[in-house]
């Protein structure tokens, strides 16, 4: 999905806001910090 930021968190599941697709829930475990 390319870069984004975290907008909030339940849990596991974080919703991010991505650059190019938009809003996206997605489990912690995908994710990479830069």
């Amino acid at each position: 999905f390319g870069y984004g930021k975290v907008t909030s968190i339940d849990g596991n599941k974080l919703t991010v806001d991505f650059e190019m697709s938009g809003p996206k829930r997605v489990i912690d475990s995908f994710l990479e910090k830069h």
